[in-house]
């Protein structure tokens, strides 16, 4: 794999970050998977995100292709479940790679790149949810080195739990 940039991604990236996430949804809803809707994500996550400097991107001729959420934000519903390592954690969330791009490596690149912002921050782990039904998601964080610690009923189905130490 070739060196992969991740910047961090600018308020003028909005419209180029919401044709991505339609791009998505539309190959989410044509292989039948419903993680993600009209509700969620939505454009004003987006807005969310770039407002906390959040949102990392990937460009290829300059163009974003890949983009990920990391921040210290979990669901509640996390406080359910066994934790191996206590807080500080770090959590990635609406984690997106362009159809037309996928299979070269760059949700892996994004996910080494949750991986460096953790230990920046001097966090006990990385956290995040899958969708049980995304086969593919799931088996990448486990490949990683994530450890399911549970699964959470959210409002479109049920979703494994992974954590990831960072230290």
């Amino acid at each position: 794999m070739s060196s992969i940039l991740t910047a961090l991604a600018q308020p003028s990236d909005l419209e180029e970050l919401s044709a991505l996430l339609q791009a998505v949804l539309i190959q989410l809803r044509t292989q039948g998977n419903g993680q993600w809707d009209a509700e969620y994500p939505s454009r004003e996550d987006i807005v969310q995100d770039l407002a906390h400097e959040t949102l990392y991107v990937i460009r290829r001729t300059q163009q974003i292709v890949a983009a990920i959420t990391i921040d210290q934000n979990t669901p509640q519903e996390y406080s359910q479940l066994s934790w191996n390592n206590p807080p500080p954690v770090v959590s990635f969330h609406r984690l997106m790679v362009h159809p037309a791009f996928q299979g070269q490596g760059l949700a892996k690149a994004l996910l080494h790149f949750a991986e460096t912002i953790a230990q920046r921050d001097h966090a006990s782990s990385i956290r995040l949810d899958a969708f049980a039904e995304n086969e593919a998601a799931n088996h990448l964080y486990q490949v990683l080195g994530y450890r399911e610690v549970g699964k959470l009923a959210f409002r479109t189905g049920t979703f494994c739990c992974y954590e990831k130490s960072a230290i």
